[in-house]
């Protein structure tokens, strides 16, 4: 069995360890090590190419039973930007909290941390971009290409969040999203095919405010930050 060097290197970290190990990962590093140190050397290694056939026969027969591992991907939970909403919040006499022009704001402007933009998401400390998909996909339009930002100013707010996308409070996104509402819902992430993938410039909407499932309609991305940018205005700004 030919194996190429530079395919091994790239994903061979990504895969899952043997069955009843320990550490499933460990001999998945050690083999990636060897390789990193001197290509050439560790394909003519007995073990290596052993530990490397072991990896791939694993990772064949878990896909036979539909678990296709994704390298560079994973699964994390949705959440709206906190600081969208602490940084307007306000406190006034009688206790009671809202978002009008008076009382105490809970953070006080000099100590309002940077929130995300339109068009502004986060994932960790990861600057770049990702595909976000919610399972299952019911149209090519739902998966997003997000443009992950990581504001030094806000880490303090989400250094706990590691396994969190964090979306802006300003565009459609969410809405385009298999009707994700921020209710603990899930969304899969890569950073995979970012480069080649084309998003569509309208979304898929469900219309229907009670909760009920509803015919979907599909609507432009202006027309809908329209109506964000209006709803925004009087609840918030």
């Amino acid at each position: 069995m030919r194996l190429d060097c530079e395919l091994v290197l790239s994903d061979i970290s990504t895969l899952d360890g043997d069955e009843g190990s320990d550490n499933d990962y460990s001999c998945v590093d050690k083999v990636s090590a060897v390789i990193q140190a001197n290509p050439q050397l560790a394909m003519n290694i007995r073990w290596v190419k052993q530990s490397i056939k072991r990896k791939i026969d694993l990772v064949s027969k878990k896909m036979l039973f539909g678990k296709i591992p994704m390298p560079q991907s994973s699964v994390c939970i949705m959440a709206p930007d906190p600081l969208a909403y602490f940084n307007r919040l306000r406190v006034y006499k009688e206790g009671s909290y809202g978002f009008g022009e008076t009382g105490r704001l809970i953070v006080p402007v000099h100590k309002k941390a940077k929130e995300l933009a339109t068009h502004e998401f986060r994932y960790g400390d990861y600057d770049g971009e990702l595909l976000a998909t919610r399972n299952p996909l019911t149209h090519h339009a739902q998966i997003r290409k997000l443009f992950c930002i990581n504001h030094r100013s806000s880490t303090y707010w989400y250094k706990h969040l590691g396994q969190v996308t964090i979306f802006n409070a300003y565009d459609e996104t969410v809405f385009g999203m298999g009707g994700a509402d921020h209710d603990g819902d899930m969304c899969i992430i890569t950073k995979l095919f970012t480069d080649k993938f084309q998003q569509a410039d309208y979304i898929i909407y469900n219309a229907n405010d009670t909760g009920d499932k509803a015919t979907k309609v599909i609507l432009t991305e202006e027309a809908l930050q329209r109506g964000i940018h209006a709803n925004l205005q009087q609840n918030i700004v």
